[in-house]
């Protein structure tokens, strides 16, 4: 786990950062200077070279979220950080990347929060899997998956995933590639799924600057695809703080519950990096999950291939 921390000086922070990226090319070519001849060692050393560059990016994005929580208080799609990295050519090939907000995605471990089912993100994820026309038991066979117990509530336990010669998770799930195992979860239902949902510690805020428009219409009943699409402004929303937008929904006809306002944010913590590097005509994918506070960086998470 790459972390980073510096409390007393932003350019400091960059400058280390500045550094891993130029670290992580010079490994590179020191790789690439001394790879073997042989098609199975040129393979390794490939792969190797790929993981190098992609740590690179990595750092890169770093030094991309760091730059931008210095410079603005809200996070959304019409920033730097949300424009995807051209293809770099390289010797041998090309890298490119680009950043996605995580914040912006109905965060699955919320469902179970401070000791109990959380009501209001339930219903939210109900209303999620309706707007995507998915089946709404999912939301009780996810929050049992991810509750500590073995009672089912509603829900999956132990039994209904013998078919899948597999055990409920009973905790909170490491990566939403996780999904794929919740009963009533099919490779089509996880392809339309996954891209409004993260895994997230339960805490998570939900940004809606870079909330989708099934995201958003998940918020309350009556939330309308009209409405939705006006708030999330051809996806470029840059909503100031939560007041504006929820008052915005009140003249439109909506009120949002405070409970329903509680985790909303204009901010975002957690980011996903997405890295491709094709060296010698043969593409290597792989993302990280980025955590940016103030004062602190991090990777939390690197695994390969791109979903």
């Amino acid at each position: 786990m790459k972390q980073i921390r510096n409390s007393q000086s932003g350019v400091a922070l960059l400058g280390a950062l500045a550094v891993l990226a130029i670290a992580s090319l010079l490994a590179y070519a020191m790789l690439d200077a001394g790879r073997l001849s042989t098609q199975q060692s040129a393979g390794a050393t490939r792969s190797a070279q790929a993981q190098l560059l992609s740590e690179g990016l990595y750092d890169y994005a770093l030094v991309a979220l760091a730059q931008d929580g210095a410079n603005s208080a809200l996070d959304s799609n019409s920033e730097a950080w949300a424009v995807a990295l051209p293809d770099l050519p390289i010797e041998r090939g090309f890298l490119s990347g680009r950043l996605r907000d995580l914040n912006g995605r109905l965060n699955v471990n919320a469902l179970w929060r401070d000791g109990q089912r959380d009501a209001v993100v339930f219903r939210r994820f109900e209303r999620l899997l309706i707007n995507l026309e998915l089946d709404p038991a999912i939301a009780g066979n996810l929050a049992d998956a991810i509750d500590p117990d073995s009672l089912s509530q509603n829900g999956a336990e132990d039994p209904d995933y013998i078919p899948r010669n597999r055990r409920a998770p009973n905790r909170y799930l490491v990566d939403i590639s996780e999904l794929q195992h919740i009963v009533g979860v099919d490779s089509k239902t996880f392809a339309l799924l996954s891209p409004h949902v993260s895994a997230l510690p339960p805490d998570a805020a939900l940004n809606i600057n870079t909330a989708s428009i099934p995201v958003l219409m998940s918020l309350s009943d009556g939330f309308s695809e009209e409405l939705a699409r006006r708030a999330w402004q051809d996806g470029q929303a840059r909503y100031g703080n939560v007041s504006d937008f929820v008052v915005e929904l009140d003249q439109a006809g909506l009120r949002l519950s405070p409970d329903a306002q509680k985790d909303l944010r204009v901010e975002s913590r957690y980011f996903r990096a997405l890295a491709r590097v094709q060296l010698d005509g043969l593409d290597y994918f792989s993302q990280a999950t980025l955590e940016r506070s103030p004062g602190f960086l991090r990777v939390l998470q690197r695994r390969r291939g791109i979903f």
